[in-house]
């Protein structure tokens, strides 16, 4: 059984979230001096691929370790918004339709919206600029279908107040996000899994993403 692995790489040349830090990778034991090696990471929770948490924006929201693990690994629905999704401009509800989006199928399931905006710009400072984003009733619709998360390859909001993560997060919908490669999955029958690292009282974490054909 093949997994599709949907991660972006992790290491000191991955694109953080403007004003974030960039990752660090730091020897702490080296093979030759002390006989192993061991790394210390330092970066933020939302770097690369990653869940986040409701607390990441909920005041008394569900931290990472409080996440039934099972609410991220479900039966996919993937959306395919390539050839609507253009720079700096919001993804609406008629792109959706046009990408196959439909309410009644993806209730408790997590639906996967497919830019290709990281395929071309991972690793790059174009990651985070000028990406498209959900239209506010765009996100509404997603979020009254009720999947148990939303997985995304572009930052669904365009800025501060981050809306759409308020929308999502404040209903308890996951969302995975910096996604990679989601034009390999059809548009049902896979298995998706993203399942962040048990960070306690974490608003977020990283996680590797793989994908099942379940056909």
């Amino acid at each position: 059984m093949a997994l599709i692995d949907l991660s972006m790489p992790l290491g000191v040349d991955t694109t953080p979230v403007p004003g974030h830090p960039c990752p660090e990778l730091e020897p702490f034991h080296e093979l030759e001096r002390d006989g192993i090696r061991n790394t210390v990471l330092r970066m933020t929770l939302h770097t690369a691929t990653h869940v986040d948490a409701p607390s990441h924006i909920v005041r008394d929201g569900l931290t990472i370790d409080q996440i039934d693990p099972s609410r991220l690994s479900r039966e996919g629905v993937r959306v395919d918004l390539r050839t609507r999704a253009t720079p700096d401009t919001p993804i609406t509800l008629e792109d959706l339709a046009a990408g196959g989006f439909d309410p009644d199928e993806i209730c408790d399931k997590i639906v996967v919206l497919n830019s290709g905006w990281s395929d071309q710009h991972v690793g790059t400072p174009m990651l985070y600029d000028q990406n498209p984003y959900l239209a506010h009733d765009a996100a509404i619709a997603i979020v009254q279908a009720a999947p148990s998360a939303i997985a995304v390859d572009f930052a669904i909001d365009r800025g501060q107040p981050w809306p759409n993560h308020q929308l999502a997060l404040g209903a308890g919908i996951l969302l995975v996000e910096n996604l990679i490669g989601l034009d390999r999955l059809k548009r049902t029958g896979f298995w998706l899994t993203a399942l962040p690292l048990k960070v306690v009282g974490g608003d977020g974490a990283p996680a590797r993403a793989v994908a099942i054909d379940t056909d």
